[in-house]
């Protein structure tokens, strides 16, 4: 705090950690603000990202130059609301679980209508697309992007899938075309 009240051009006192830790023994603060309205429908935008886990290993690996033979990892799988930023869901697993198989868990923790999905390509299959039927619905609009060597459906001709649709509006198109029309850009990813 000292240094950025240097940098900012502030002559303020910064108190150090014993004096800040002494008086926050009694600081009470209000809890976390959690969502209120369950009724209201979510835009729910899921991925997840890797956790490095630093254990007895990267020690022994560092002080000794002992080669461990596994590090080990951890998933973090977030879904968010997009409207207001809020994590609604979350699932830590190991390195090993797939993001589509830590959906069901996901989906799980929600309390409130969805009306919108968005993933990234990882979450791209029947599976996905069915297992999101039966739990929030076929209204709900699920957008995953198809990966650059998706084909179309057998059915596609006569009874196209939404999956279908995207793939037919990606080659006529564009990817990025498709994405800014779908809302699936940057700024709706975790």
């Amino acid at each position: 705090m000292r240094s950025i009240a240097k940098l900012m051009g502030v002559d303020i006192a910064v108190p150090d950690f014993s004096t800040l830790s002494r008086r926050g023994k009694g600081l009470v603060l209000p809890s976390a603000r959690r969502r209120t309205e369950s009724c209201v429908p979510v835009h729910l935008v899921v991925d997840s990202t890797g956790l490095k886990v630093f254990g007895e290993g990267e020690w022994l690996e560092n002080k000794h130059k002992v080669k461990v033979k596994r590090k080990r990892w951890r998933k973090l799988h977030l879904g968010l609301d997009l409207v207001s930023g809020e994590i609604i869901c979350s699932e830590l697993t190991t390195d090993d679980v797939g993001d589509p198989t830590a959906l069901p868990c996901l989906l799980d923790q929600i309390d409130s209508s969805v009306t919108r999905f968005i993933a990234d390509g990882a979450y791209d299959g029947a599976p996905t697309r069915d297992l999101l039927a039966a739990r929030l619905g076929e209204i709900v609009e699920v957008i995953i992007p198809p990966p650059r060597t998706a084909v179309q459906s057998h059915q596609s001709a006569h009874n196209p899938t939404v999956r279908d649709c995207h793939i037919t509006e990606i080659e006529a198109k564009g990817r990025m075309a498709w994405q800014k029309s779908t809302g699936y850009n940057q700024r709706s990813r975790v």
